[in-house]
């Protein structure tokens, strides 16, 4: 055999070696993500961020996705599992809604991220964190986009086994970093991005009940809702300035809370001010200037006021009890 031949061999024999092993490479690559979904949420998310809602990272995840286009509720739930299809379970869901008109901020947090005392703000932008929920207002520019109304909003549920890491924090740090991927990514895909529109450093903590201090409640000096100090009252208070502020006081033991109150100078939320009506059930309610910024003022009670909430009694009269609140915050923040 020629020398030139032989070269002609070995060489056709590599290429058959090269090919052979690049398509058993592919077909072992095929294997390992077939099970995987290639576009989690809408394409916004990807394996490693859908893992971070694990308990422990699973051999497969998939989505169920409804339009982000159809009218009303879309949504995004994400599955797991580490065996056949029909052993994987529900992880997460996404939720893309509209906030309801005449809504007072107190109820835009509850509509957001679920109702709860424990629920504490997202740094930076119109969003809370709850034990198993967090939420955020997209950016206005998104809602024609959306067709979901003027106030589109992003949610997310946990749903799996995490029963003990909200108590450490951990279940909200993650819970707020797919959140905000998730809402960045999409108002990039939407052509509605905002640079405001960030995940914070930091993940809220939740909010834990203190006792009340007479002539000091909700840490405003000089703030006494109550007439009566004969029954035991706690309070949640939001840390920090008053861009998202709220505090809630209620019975000791009470998972609703008597009355609450909030402050915000966040844009967006105070833009959607603009939208409520007088008839709201829940009187209380001023736009004032606290260090140069607009900052609204509001308070209420959870439920439907018709039934009067445990502790109502030793409450205050309504305008008495707003008017030392706005009194409170305008000595604490210098407001005019």
């Amino acid at each position: 055999m020629s020398r030139r031949r032989t070269k002609f061999i070995a060489a056709g024999v590599a290429g058959l070696i090269v090919v052979a092993g690049t398509v058993v490479f592919a077909l072992l690559r095929g294997e390992e993500q077939e099970p995987e979904q290639q576009s989690f949420c809408w394409g916004t998310l990807s394996r490693h961020d859908v893992s971070a809602l694990s308990v422990q990272p699973l051999e497969r995840y998939a989505s169920e996705e409804r339009r982000l286009n159809d009218a009303g509720l879309s949504y995004c739930k994400v599955w797991g599992g580490s065996g056949s299809a029909a052993a994987m379970r529900e992880e997460f869901t996404l939720d893309i809604n509209n906030m309801p008109p005449e809504t007072s901020v107190w109820r835009t947090a509850d509509e957001v991220a679920a109702e709860s005392l424990f629920r504490a703000p997202i740094a930076g932008v119109a969003g809370w964190v709850n034990r198993r929920y967090a939420g955020v207002l997209l950016p206005s520019g998104c809602a024609g986009a959306l067709g979901k109304g003027a106030a589109p909003y992003l949610q997310i549920k946990a749903v799996n086994d995490q029963e003990e890491r909200w108590q450490d924090g951990t279940l909200q740090e993650r819970m707020t970093e797919v959140l905000m991927k998730a809402g960045a990514t999409l108002t990039k895909q939407l052509g509605c991005s905002d640079r405001a529109f960030a995940a914070p450093e930091d993940a809220p903590r939740l909010l834990e009940p203190r006792a009340l201090t007479p002539g000091k409640a909700c840490g405003l000096p000089g703030f006494t809702p109550l007439r009566t100090t004969g029954t035991t009252f706690q309070e949640y208070v939001t840390p920090g300035d008053f861009r998202l502020w709220s505090c809630s006081i209620g019975l000791e033991g009470d998972t609703h809370g008597t009355v609450n109150f909030t402050v915000t100078q966040d844009p967006r939320l105070i833009g959607l001010s603009s939208v409520r009506s007088e008839s709201l059930s829940h009187p209380g309610e001023a736009l004032v200037t606290c260090g140069g910024k607009p900052t609204l003022l509001q308070m209420g009670t959870p439920g439907n006021t018709a039934e009067k909430e445990p502790g109502a009694e030793a409450l205050r009269p309504d305008k008495e009890r707003f008017e030392g609140f706005t009194g409170a915050v305008t000595r604490a923040a210098g407001c005019s």
